[in-house]
């Protein structure tokens, strides 16, 4: 199976969830972005797009979506420029990468994010908007990078693109994802 077809089909079975719980609340308002009070090297790492929003202004009923399940399937092993990529069972609310080598500059992962969280909010009415809902802070730890991204609404386009940025740093041989919150594998 090709890496978008499988990828596809876990963005489906996430997103099938989503719209069955966002559609049956009302006046509600879906993936608000928030920045959080913290200190990150990056403002990028602060902004958060939650799923829904919905109740009183006073108190309002913030809820983030999960699935009950995955799509379980062996490890896949992909190529993108020439870099291997190992593909597990993953949520696509919860995607964690691993890169197999150190690298330091995180730019461009950075201009990614800001593009695909929607980070100047120009977001629309339209559901889905299409967009990620976070990205951690890069953490780097015995030669490894590692980072999470919820894709929420975003296009399997986002994560492929992200795939071949990350594959071109030349440290970089290997990618690994992930989801193991979910699987616990």
């Amino acid at each position: 199976m090709e890496l978008q077809d499988i990828l596809e089909k876990h963005r489906e079975y996430y997103l099938n969830h989503f719209n069955e719980v966002t559609s049956s609340i009302k006046d509600s308002q879906n993936e608000i972005l928030l920045k959080l009070p913290t200190i990150k090297s990056n403002e990028v790492f602060e902004l958060y797009r939650y799923d829904i929003i919905s109740g009183e202004k006073e108190s309002p009923n913030i809820q983030e979506i999960n699935t009950d399940g995955y799509l379980n399937h062996e490890e896949l092993g992909y190529s993108v420029n020439n870099k291997g990529i190992v593909l597990a069972p993953i949520v696509w609310n919860g995607v964690d990468f691993k890169v197999d080598k150190e690298y330091n500059n995180f730019k461009t992962l950075i201009n990614w994010a800001k593009n695909w969280i929607d980070s100047e909010d120009k977001s629309s009415d339209t559901k889905p908007q299409g967009f990620i809902h976070s990205i951690t802070e890069p953490e780097v730890e015995n030669n490894n990078v590692t980072f999470s991204v919820d894709f929420g609404t975003a296009p399997i386009d986002s994560l492929i693109e992200l795939l071949i940025l990350l594959s071109k740093e030349k440290e970089v041989n290997n990618i690994k994802l992930s989801s193991t919150w979910m699987t616990g594998e």
